[in-house]
């Protein structure tokens, strides 16, 4: 009777994967690329077979103890999300249950606990599209990314001038250096995609660049075009520097049009934000986030920047939390549809979209 009960359960701890890849993959917009790895990994491999070698050892209840003890503290450091697991088992140490079943079924419980969770976050995704916009527009900042792509060619001045029709608070622009060392406006290092041209930005003058025609026939614009089309307008500008030899160029720039205020510098490279801080303390900086690590905190505080810009797909409720708390402003990049507007506000509690498309969360 004993084999058949360890028999039965092993097969509900195992039964757990398949239903675990199943959830993952409904949870998905929750549930990362590699938190989908790690969530099973770390419940059925890490409590289970820990757990299940210490059953196998015949030790008197301080020794359980003192492993449970040691083994807590270096799974709060590593793997926080197991600590659930271990409180139950605690419970069993002190108990000094040796029933081989009950551990197996209460590892395959550890193993699931967070897949109903992330389903239900899906689900609470989906309802919140009910939510009436209006109800929330005002609490939260729209920034038109490289202005309103969807309608315009991306990077232009017509692109900037809808996203402030569709009512962006904040339009992000991508800056680079041409080889007169003037900075122009576009995100790519080649004009390839986004012009009729070809060849490195690097490698041409503004004159050259400014022959060349976008999709919807205009030019490149520069840093200085960009702000003179904002100068009477409400909306700010947030600078995606893209290389930092021009950051002092654009800098300079900000200055000479007393433009520090309404400017936000971003970047992924840390000596750029700290390059413009040394240069004018009065510009607020962005640390751009592409990768789902909590250190990015420290690095901000380090950096004193204002605000952190995670891409959608890293963003976690724990790091949002984390960051308010520390004092930062949490703008999300790049919002691509309506779910993820919505979520981006009701689950997670952003500050700003960053969207090609300003009307995903618009009472316009």
């Amino acid at each position: 009777m004993e084999t058949i009960n360890i028999a039965l359960s092993i097969i509900i701890s195992l039964s757990g994967i398949p239903l675990g890849f199943l959830l993952a993959k409904i949870a998905k917009e929750e549930l990362k690329k590699g938190e989908q790895y790690f969530i099973w990994m770390q419940n059925i491999i890490l409590i289970l077979a820990v757990n299940l070698f210490f059953y196998t050892l015949d030790l008197k209840i301080a020794s359980k103890i003192l492993i449970l003890i040691l083994t807590s503290l270096l799974i709060i450091k590593t793997k926080p999300r197991a600590v659930i697991g271990y409180i139950i088992f605690a419970v069993l140490f002190y108990l000094d249950l040796k029933n081989i079943e009950i551990t197996l079924a209460l590892s395959s419980l550890m193993f699931l606990y967070g897949f109903p969770t992330a389903s239900l976050i899906r689900l609470e995704g989906i309802n919140a599209l009910k939510i009436p916009i209006h109800h929330i527009k005002k609490e939260i900042k729209i920034i038109g990314h490289r202005g309103a792509p969807k309608y315009r060619s991306e990077n232009t001045l017509s692109s900037f001038k809808k996203a402030i029709k569709l009512g962006a608070d904040m339009i992000e622009v991508d800056a680079r250096l041409t080889k007169d060392n003037k900075v122009i406006i576009m995100h790519d290092p080649t004009v390839d995609r986004t012009t009729d041209g070809k060849g490195y930005v690097g490698n041409m003058t503004l004159k050259k660049i400014k022959t060349l025609k976008t999709k919807n026939n205009e030019n490149p614009p520069t840093l200085q075009e960009t702000i003179d089309l904002l100068k009477n307008k409400k909306t700010g500008i947030n600078v995606h520097i893209k290389e930092y030899k021009a950051a002092d160029k654009v800098i300079d720039t900000i200055k000479k049009n007393n433009f520090q205020k309404r400017t936000i510098i971003s970047s992924l490279a840390r000596k750029t934000l700290a390059r413009t801080k040394e240069r004018e303390p009065k510009i607020r900086t962005a640390l751009l986030i592409s990768k789902p690590r909590i250190r990015y905190i420290n690095i901000g505080k380090k950096l004193d920047c204002y605000a952190l810009h995670p891409m959608y797909h890293t963003i976690t409720k724990r790091m949002v939390v984390r960051a308010h708390n520390n004092g930062f402003k949490v703008n999300v990049w790049t919002i691509k549809n309506k779910l993820q507007a919505i979520k981006s506000k009701v689950y997670y509690k952003v500050d700003g979209l960053i969207t090609d498309d300003p009307l995903l969360y618009s009472k316009k």
